[in-house]
């Protein structure tokens, strides 16, 4: 991801000495400075022994101001780096920004020539992220949905089409011995068509994006048997249709929509083989990770209490900060009952309303786990709107906002509760 900018890095070998007062004494040494852009960052990398500090000055107004410098960042003598905020979107690139590093000691002072953040340094400054097993012509749709922590550090791209036949959580990019990803260039190459992959990514030391994992379900149905309409129906659980990370960066879920469990009792491990149990075609699932040090670790699978079949339970999901509260949207879930439904409160399942949609709220209770909290239906339930396509979660995981993406009400504007005119828009055809 790293790319050096010869246009910023000419004439920084080398530092100016400029009296910060004292007699004869031995200036500092010249640190030799190296400039390369990064992924929304700005990286200066330099080796001294200067024992005072250094100090970074910007004109902010670039070379078409008034030369007006001003102290931007202070660092200790320790310091052998530092990293200038750049992010594509907020960073004025057009006002061409001038730095120059100042280092002192009791003796003096070295400046190095000023160097300029150009307009180009944009194009160097934005990721680019790309599946670590892609190959030709495979639509694996990489990026169909994303999920980040709150410090921007971590990343989880889905790519709910991959068709590797791996399992599991596999460290890095696979290239580790006894780690590696599957080769699907290769010929008699057996794929799991629509299984899906999940791939994270952070920050590490030196300010660069890489790949901590490649992730993929535990369990994956073997490929499509040509003669088999009943295993065709059960492959493809499209595995990253739909991500979520926690704000601090230690949770991740992951949706497979089409997964077919059938055994759903949540955190119960009475099936003992419910990972393979593919009795509710496209009912949906959920995996949950944990992030230990720099690895991902596979934590839950997650299913409603009555897998539904054709729910798609994990098309959407939300994370709350802490990760202790997790949002589920199921959007062609079959309920017909309407309302919440608190804890051991439960919806009538004798009423149906086909693809009216539902949302789970789920909770962590204790170490890997969870309870759950609410099961939530439209306030006057209609077939086909597909309530719960989005969802999302407050960072204290008090308020929730649901998407319905096929509504057909009329009115429009903002109706709060205790309004004359609230949910009477609710099933209009329009």
């Amino acid at each position: 991801m790293a790319q050096s900018s010869k246009a910023l890095v000419i004439g920084l070998s080398s530092l100016v000495l400029v009296a910060c007062g004292g007699g004869e004494a031995p200036a500092p040494e010249t640190p030799s400075l190296d400039v390369t852009t990064r992924a929304n960052r700005i990286q200066l990398i330099w080796s001294s022994e200067i024992a005072g500090e250094y100090n970074l000055y910007r004109d902010a107004d670039g070379a078409a101001g008034a030369d007006d410098f001003a102290l931007f960042q202070q660092l200790p003598s320790s310091a052998i780096s530092y990293n200038i905020p750049a992010s594509v979107h907020l960073f004025d690139w057009e006002s061409e920004q001038q730095f120059y590093l100042e280092g002192c000691n009791l003796n003096g002072c070295a400046r190095s020539p000023t160097f300029t953040i150009t307009a180009e340094t944009n194009r160097l400054a934005t990721g680019y992220f790309k599946a670590s097993n892609a190959i030709a012509a495979k639509a694996d749709r990489l990026g169909s949905s994303l999920g980040i922590d709150d410090s921007g550090s971590v990343m989880v791209v889905g790519a709910p089409f991959e068709d590797s036949n791996a399992t599991g959580v596999i460290l890095g990019d696979g290239s580790l011995d006894g780690q590696p990803i599957d080769n699907r260039s290769v010929d008699g190459y057996v794929p799991a068509p629509e299984s899906g992959a999940a791939y994270v990514y952070a920050i590490n030391f030196l300010g660069e994006w890489v790949q901590l994992n490649y992730l993929k379900a535990p369990y994956i149905t073997p490929a499509i048997d040509p003669d088999s309409a009943e295993q065709a129906l059960q492959n493809g659980d499209q595995f990253g249709y739909a991500v979520a990370m926690s704000g601090n960066g230690v949770y991740l879920a992951v949706g497979a929509p089409l997964e077919d469990g059938g055994c759903a009792q949540l955190d119960d491990d009475a099936c003992s083989d419910r990972l393979i149990d593919n009795s509710a075609v496209d009912s949906g699932a959920v995996y949950i990770y944990e992030r230990i040090n720099s690895e991902w670790f596979f934590i839950n699978y997650i299913k409603p209490e009555i897998a539904v079949p054709g729910a798609r339970f994990g098309a959407s999901l939300s994370f709350n900060f802490s990760g202790n509260t997790l949002a589920i949207g199921a959007p062609n879930d079959s309920m017909g009952d309407s309302g919440i439904f608190n804890d051991d409160e439960s919806p009538d399942m004798n009423l149906v309303s086909a693809d009216s949609g539902a949302v789970y709220v789920i909770v962590r209770t204790g170490t890997a786990l969870w309870d759950l909290q609410a099961i939530v239906k439209s306030p006057v339930v209609t077939a086909n709107e597909e309530f719960g396509t989005v969802v999302a979660l407050s960072d204290e995981g008090d308020t929730l906002a649901v998407g319905v993406q096929q509504e057909n009400g009329s009115d429009a504007g903002v109706y709060n509760e205790g309004d004359s005119a609230t949910f009477s828009f609710l099933g209009d055809s329009v």
